[in-house]
C-alpha cells in the first residue's frame, strides 16, 4: 500500500461511523480550538434538576412524618433552604467546578454537614446523597465517592435504628430497593462514562496520527512535485538553452573565421531553439502535455523530434515502429518522449555519432524504447553515478527517476568506441495509467 493509501485508510477512522461504533458522538477539535460539548456535560442540567427534585421529594416526605408546624419540621425546612442554595451556588456558581481542588474540597465539605444535619432531621434526606454523590465524583474521584456512598448508608442505618420496630421495618423496604438500584445504575453510569473518555483519547491519537501522515504526504507530495518540475525543466529549458548556447558560440567561431554563410545558419538553428524552449516553459507552467503530443500520438511526436534533431546536429535520425501501436496515459507518452529528448541531446553534444535509431516495440507486457547511435560511448557508471550541480547535468539521474515512478526501468548499453544503447522499458498501461 502506498503512503497515499496508509493516509487514506486512516482518514477514514475519523468517519462518523467509526466514531460511533468507538462511543464517541463528536471528533476532537483542533489544536487552538476548544471541543465540542461533551454529551454528559449537554445532559447535566437533567442531573440539576433531579437533585431539585429529589431534595423537595425528601423534605415533603420529611414534613409528611415531622408535621409542618413542628421544631422538626421548621428546621428541616430551614437547613433545605440553605441546602438548595449551596447546591445551587456549586453547580450554578462553579464552585464544583473550580480549578482550585482546595476551594472544592472546602465548599463540598460544608455541604456534607448540611447533609448530615437533614439526616439528623429526618432519616428521609437520605436521598439528598444521590446530588451528593454525583458531584463528589468532580472532587474526590469515583472511588471515593464510592466511600462516601457507604459511610452514608451506614448513617442512614445508623438513623433508621431510633425508629420504632414497625416503622423501622417499613422504613426500610421504602428505602432498601431505590438505594440499591441507584448504587447499581450510578456504578453502570460511572462506568460508560470511563469507557467513553478511553474511547475518546483512542479517537484523539488516531486523529493526530492522520493529521501527522497527511502533513508527511503533503511533504512527500511537494518533494515529488519538485523532482518532477526539476525533471521538466531540465528536459526542456535546459536543453534548449545548453543548445542555444552551443550554436551561438558555432556562429561566434564563424564570424571569427570569416565564415558569415554558417554563423547565419547557426543563429538561425539558435532563434529557433530559443521559440521551442519558450513555448515549453509556458507549458511547463500550466502542466500541460508537450506541444509535440498534442493532437498526435507517440509515434508521429517522435518523427517529428527526430526531425528537428537531425537538422540541429546535422545527424541522420530514423525512428522504427515495431507491434501493434496502442494508446498510453499521457504521462508515460511523455516520459517516453523526454528519454528520447535527452538521449539525442547527449548524442549530439558528445557522441560524435554518424547515425542514430530510434525504436518503439510494443510487446504483450511493456513498451520499450531504444536509442541506438554509433558514436564513441562511453563509461555509463561516471554518467549514471555523477552528483547533481548547479552547473551540471541530471539528465540521466532524473530519467531514471522518472521512468522508475511508473514502475519501468532504465538501462544503458555502451562501452567505449562501440556507441550506446538507451533502453527504457515502461509495463503495459491502459488509458487510466493503471498497470
Amino acid at each position: 500500500m502506498a503512503t497515499g493509501d496508509r493516509a487514506m485508510a486512516v482518514t477514514t477512522s475519523g468517519t462518523p461511523l467509526v466514531r460511533r461504533l468507538a462511543g464517541v458522538a463528536r471528533p476532537s477539535a483542533p489544536a487552538g480550538q476548544p471541543r465540542d460539548v461533551d454529551a454528559w456535560k449537554r445532559l447535566e442540567w437533567v442531573c440539576h434538576a433531579g437533585a431539585y427534585a429529589a431534595v423537595v421529594a425528601a423534605t415533603a416526605l420529611a414534613l409528611r412524618d415531622l408535621g409542618l408546624a413542628s421544631e422538626g419540621g421548621v428546621l428541616a425546612l430551614v437547613l433545605t433552604g440553605v441546602w438548595l442554595g449551596w447546591f445551587f451556588v456549586g453547580t450554578a456558581g462553579g464552585r464544583f467546578s473550580s480549578p482550585s481542588k482546595s476551594t472544592r474540597l472546602r465548599y463540598f465539605l460544608a455541604g456534607l454537614l448540611l447533609f448530615a444535619g437533614l439526616l439528623v432531621v429526618s432519616p428521609w434526606y437520605f436521598i439528598v446523597a444521590w446530588p451528593l454523590l454525583w458531584e463528589s465524583t468532580l472532587v474526590l474521584g469515583v472511588r471515593r465517592s464510592l466511600l462516601l456512598l457507604g459511610l452514608t448508608v451506614l448513617v442512614v442505618g445508623a438513623r433508621a435504628a431510633a425508629l420504632g420496630a414497625g416503622d423501622r421495618r417499613d422504613w426500610f423496604l421504602e428505602v432498601a430497593p431505590p438505594l440499591l438500584a441507584g448504587t447499581a445504575l450510578f456504578l453502570w453510569i460511572r462506568a460508560i462514562i470511563v469507557q467513553s473518555r478511553e474511547r475518546r483519547e483512542l479517537i484523539d491519537a488516531l486523529e493526530a496520527t492522520r493529521r501527522e501522515l497527511g502533513a508527511k504526504e503533503r511533504e512527500a507530495g511537494m518533494l515529488e512535485e519538485r523532482q518532477r518540475l526539476a525533471g521538466e525543466i531540465h528536459d526542456t529549458l535546459a536543453q534548449g538553452l545548453v543548445s542555444v548556447v552551443t550554436h551561438l558560440e558555432a556562429a561566434g567561431a564563424a564570424l571569427d573565421g570569416a565564415a558569415p554563410p554558417q554563423a547565419g545558419h547557426h543563429l538561425e538553428q539558435a532563434e529557433q531553439v530559443a521559440r521551442r524552449s519558450l513555448e515549453e516553459a509556458r507549458r511547463v507552467v500550466w502542466a500541460l502535455r508537450p506541444k509535440d503530443l498534442e493532437g498526435q500520438g507517440l509515434a508521429e511526436a517522435l518523427r517529428r523530434l527526430a526531425a528537428q534533431s537531425s537538422r540541429e546536429y546535422s545527424l541522420p535520425v530514423r525512428v522504427e515502429i515495431t507491434g501493434e501501436a496502442r494508446a498510453q496515459p499521457p504521462e508515460f507518452e511523455v516520459t517516453l518522449l523526454r528519454a528520447t529528448q535527452e538521449a539525442l541531446s547527449n548524442v549530439g553534444k558528445h557522441a560524435e555519432a554518424r547515425e542514430v535509431t530510434i525504436t518503439v516495440s510494443y510487446l504483450d507486457g511493456q513498451t520499450i524504447l531504444d536509442v541506438q547511435d554509433d558514436g564513441r560511448g562511453f563509461d555509463p557508471r561516471e554518467m549514471l553515478g555523477r552528483s547533481p550541480s548547479p552547473d551540471g547535468g541530471i539528465g540521466l539521474q532524473a530519467m531514471r527517476e522518472r521512468v522508475a515512478r511508473l514502475s519501468g526501468s532504465l538501462s544503458i548499453e555502451t562501452e567505449p568506441g562501440r556507441g550506446s544503447t538507451l533502453v527504457v522499458a515502461l509495463p503495459l498501461a491502459d488509458s487510466s495509467g493503471h498497470r
